[in-house]
Order: C-alpha cells, then structure tokens, then sequence
C-alpha cells in the first residue's frame, strides 16, 4: 500500500499556562566598592577591590516553577577573580543562604531563582546554608533605607546626601548584578560577611556601595515540540 505524506509540521506551543506564574520582589545588593560613583573615583579602585557582594531577593508574592514563594528569601555571598562590572568575563565563587522557614521545595525553588535572577554571577557554589532571613527595604520616605540580618550577613543603608558626592557628577558607574525592574542607590552602613565557609570573611562599610530595587521574573515556559503527518 502507498502510503503519501502531505504535511509535515513542527509547532511550538506556548500558552498562559504554560507558565508556573509570575513572581515579584524585593532586591538589595552591596559590594565592597563604590557603586554609585564617578571615574575620578572609581579609577582609583578598579582591579583592586569591588570582587565581593551580597546578593538578596526577598519574594513578595508569586510562585517560581509551580512554587509558592510568598515571604520567602534567599542571599547570595559572590567573590569573584576581578572587579565585577567591567565588561569582562568573571570567575565567582558563592555561598547561598536560602531561608530556614521554607520547606524543601521552596529551598530549591529559591535557589533556581537567585541563579536565574544573577545573570550568570552564581557560578561555582562552595556551600548552601539555612538560616533565618530578616530582609526590609525602603521603608524611610527617602526609600535608600534597607535591612538585611542573616547568620552570616548584615547589611544596613540610608539614603544618600550632597555630601556623599565626592566627583560631583556621581552615578550608577557599575551595572547592576541582577535582573531588576527599578533601583537606586544607597549609603552602605555596614556590610558584613562572617562565614567561614570561603575561608575569608569582609567587613565593608560607609561607602556608596548598595542598590536598592524591585523585580518581577517569569520561569521560561514549558515548548512542546509536535510533529503532525498526514498519511
């Protein structure tokens, strides 16, 4: 018997619900360089110091692949081999904390965030710990105030003032190391790293080293391939 094929197709379907949801947030992120800054200043600290930073996502409501996340948060401690922000390829080095308050679901669904979120900074991962996470941010009418209290991190900012201008044309001069949909810059208090997990811990301070912002990221959608034949 003949058998004819008259079509051959190939359809990606992609719908609303192919999307586990969408999620929404609150980031902070610190590093032991200037951020908000000029070249008059930065010059001076390029391939120095800025290889170190916190990372943290605190979820306000939304799921992340099928997980509900609400009130959940998750930090990430970086280092890298070079100052972060140069337009080079970096090496990194991270520890995760990922919130002791959730259950083992939403800890690896946290962790797929923060990965997805980072834009490749989460790279080697030398350890992955649990702890409480204290995390609020723009709760001043300045919004540059902004809380983090970990087992192993604290970080504390306020908003920025005409006397932190040093340059006088002060700006964001590093992009910034996630995906957000708004930031600004803060005054970096303290900023404190004290595990041991990277053999080294930093304490950075009084500097113009925090962003403070929001996010909202959605999981890439599940692609059926399909192919159809007429016979």
């Amino acid at each position: 018997m003949k058998r004819h094929v008259v079509g051959l197709g190939m359809m990606i379907m992609l719908s609303s619900g192919a999307f586990a949801g969408d999620i929404q947030g609150e980031y902070l992120e610190a590093r032991n360089a200037d951020i908000w800054t000029g070249p008059c200043f930065a010059n001076g600290e390029v391939n120095i110091i800025g290889n170190k930073a916190t990372m943290a996502w605190k979820v306000t409501t939304g799921s992340w692949e099928g997980v509900d996340l609400t009130g959940r948060s998750i930090v990430a401690v970086v280092f890298g081999n070079q100052t972060f922000g140069l337009g080079k390829p970096v090496q990194t080095r991270s520890v995760l904390i990922v919130d002791s308050s959730a259950s083992s679901a939403q800890r690896e669904a946290l962790i797929s965030l923060a990965k997805h979120q980072s834009q490749d900074m989460i790279q080697h991962v030398i350890a992955i710990e649990t702890a409480p996470i204290a995390m609020a941010t723009g709760y001043c009418d300045g919004r540059g105030c902004a809380r983090l209290d970990t087992r192993f991190v604290k970080i504390t900012t306020r908003c920025m003032h005409d006397k932190d201008s040093i340059c006088g044309h002060e700006d964001l001069f590093y992009p910034i190391l996630s995906a957000v949909d708004d930031s600004y810059a803060a005054y970096t208090i303290e900023h404190d790293f004290v595990g041991q997990q990277m053999n080294e811990t930093f304490s950075h301070g009084n500097s113009r080293s925090a962003i403070i912002g929001h996010f909202s990221a959605r999981p890439v959608p599940t692609v059926a391939l399909r192919q159809s034949f007429d016979r």
